[in-house]
């Protein structure tokens, strides 16, 4: 018997847009971002766009902002081309960089009221959906530790600081349309749940 999901809507988009849909996973490593994208992919035929990864490694915390706005800017040029032919399907977006930077301070976030104002704002397209995956820490823990290679210092500290994690997990939550507590879900469950946000937008 299935574990009823736990998610939490905290914005609502509208969606009378003639272009094709722009859909954002976000969450921590580990929450199953990746399998979701996937299957997200194939069941719509989308196109996938990655922001998860930089050529190089930062040295100060403004450098790695500044280098994944970079990352960010040239999906937003991808995605205006690209979605007036298909839908798009983006792996991590604006809420993972801004989180991210915040919850070094940390700078927890009381609401945002209108969350597609801060795409407007840094001159990004605006998604049509950002999905935020959430999942029990010790169950995250235990599939990084499952992975090939060694976590960098970033996730070594969202792992072991549990104010850095909790602060990134908050901005993650506002700046996302849904949010989804994965924890006692299996995959297709999760894809079951995030198919049904996304038809709202085809």
């Amino acid at each position: 018997m299935s574990t009823p999901a736990k998610v939490s809507t905290s914005h609502q988009r509208d969606t009378s847009i003639s272009l094709h849909p722009v859909i954002v996973l976000e969450g921590l490593d580990g929450t199953g971002k990746s399998t979701q994208i996937e299957l997200l992919v194939k069941k719509l035929n989308a196109h996938h766009i990655s922001t998860s990864t930089l050529d190089s490694v930062p040295k100060t915390i403004q450098q790695r902002r500044e280098a994944y706005m970079n990352v960010n800017h040239s999906a937003s040029n991808e995605i205006a081309k690209v979605r007036r032919q298909s839908p798009i399907v983006v792996d991590r977006y604006l809420a993972s960089t801004l989180s991210s930077h915040f919850a070094h301070f940390p700078f927890y976030p009381f609401s945002i009221e209108n969350w597609e104002s801060a795409y407007g704002n840094a001159g990004l397209v605006v998604p049509s959906l950002v999905i935020n995956i959430e999942l029990d820490e010790e169950i995250r823990c235990k599939r990084l530790a499952a992975r090939d290679g060694s976590l960098d210092d970033y996730e070594k500290r969202l792992v072991s600081e549990a104010s850095f994690r909790s602060c990134m997990k908050a901005w993650l939550r506002v700046m996302s349309t849904h949010t989804i507590d994965a924890s006692a879900m299996s995959v297709e469950e999760l894809h079951t749940c995030i198919m049904s946000f996304v038809e709202g937008v085809l």
